[in-house]
């Protein structure tokens, strides 16, 4: 099993918890009333978002970071984000995947060479 893999079962496995400790407090066995089963599920739902925001964070950089990341400016990773079609723009930053800073990294300039047997003559 991955680190991912583990820590989302983790975060299931202590959402669950959470929601059952809400549900039946300190009895075992108990009759829950809808009231009681709403405040768990409200429980679990916040949990799960929470853990769906954070996991959604996860291995994500700004501009600046991946700037420094490339040794280029903040300008300079937007326009590539722009005409590469990379990262995606929140309000007012782009946010990039590690596999989006690697796109951005310096090409060769200039036109590629044609090699010697398939060239012009």
């Amino acid at each position: 099993m991955d680190d991912y893999t583990a820590k989302v079962d983790d975060l299931k496995e202590g959402a669950v918890a959470r929601a059952l400790d809400t549900l039946l407090g300190d009895r075992e066995a108990a009759t829950v009333t809808r009231v009681r089963l709403e405040a768990a599920l409200d429980v679990l739902a916040r949990d799960v978002a929470t853990s769906a925001t954070d996991m959604a964070h996860m291995g994500l950089v700004d501009t600046a970071q991946a700037a420094e990341m490339l040794g280029i400016s903040a300008r300079r990773v937007r326009a590539l984000a722009r005409s590469r079609h990379l990262g995606w723009q929140t309000a007012r930053d782009w946010v990039f995947t590690q596999e989006d800073v690697d796109a951005m990294r310096v090409r060769m300039p200039g036109r590629p060479r044609k090699d010697e047997e398939g060239g012009k003559e």
